[in-house]
């Protein structure tokens, strides 16, 4: 839905603001899509507010990514006000439906301790969970944790596996990590040229941080 052309969109819109506010109200996946095109300005003027309103009506019929999205406009402040609280509430919903996203954020609230209690061992539990589905940013967040021993049992070689799994998907900060891994020698054997091929691919990726901080 995110790349279609204008003229497509626009006829999509027009066909699910019919199909959901008049032939089909119930149709999770229509209101979800909805909310998708305003949130994003596809085929009709962005409008976050009304993004949420539609995303809110297909979560409260336990649309996984419905709650997703919504969880993420409460935890943003984005066409709702910010509430850390209301974020974790819609994200449980939609992690236990098994959607990745909202189990790594779900993850993410746990590590920070983000309107919840810390707690890395559950940031590590849905870090794995959505890791194991290919999420590429669970992926990266379950290798640091590996990495690290936050939350678990220290063991660089499966922070590495993880890393790698991510930055085979293009997940930057995982592509610097991975770098920092073959510099250092820790996980894998130490190679100075694979380290600087990942820190090149996250900089091209959008970390910046790269070679120039370990070199």
């Amino acid at each position: 839905m995110r790349n279609i052309t204008w003229a497509t969109s626009t006829i999509t819109v027009k066909v699910l603001r019919k199909t959901t506010k008049k032939q089909c109200i119930g149709i999770a996946d229509a209101q979800n899509y909805l909310g998708v095109m305003y949130n994003n300005g596809d085929g009709v003027s962005e409008n976050n507010v009304e993004a949420a309103k539609w995303y809110r009506k297909a979560a409260e019929q336990s649309n996984a990514w419905g709650e997703f999205n919504l969880g993420w406009m409460y935890d943003n402040g984005s066409g709702v006000p910010k509430d850390k609280l209301e974020a974790i509430r819609w994200y449980r919903k939609a992690a236990e439906q098994g959607n990745a996203f909202a189990q790594n954020n779900l993850g993410d609230a746990y590590y920070f301790g983000e309107g919840i209690a810390k707690d890395w061992l559950e940031a590590v539990r849905w870090y794995r969970k959505a890791a194991e589905q290919g999420n590429p940013d669970g992926q990266y967040n379950l290798g640091y944790m590996f990495y690290n021993g936050e939350g678990i049992a220290k063991d660089q070689q499966d922070g590495v596996r993880w890393y790698s799994k991510a930055s085979e998907q293009g997940q930057p900060n995982a592509q610097n990590a991975l770098g920092v891994a073959y510099w250092e020698g820790e996980g894998i054997a130490k190679n100075a040229s694979e380290a600087y091929i990942w820190w090149s691919i996250a900089k091209t990726n959008g970390n910046g941080r790269c070679c120039y901080e370990f070199a």
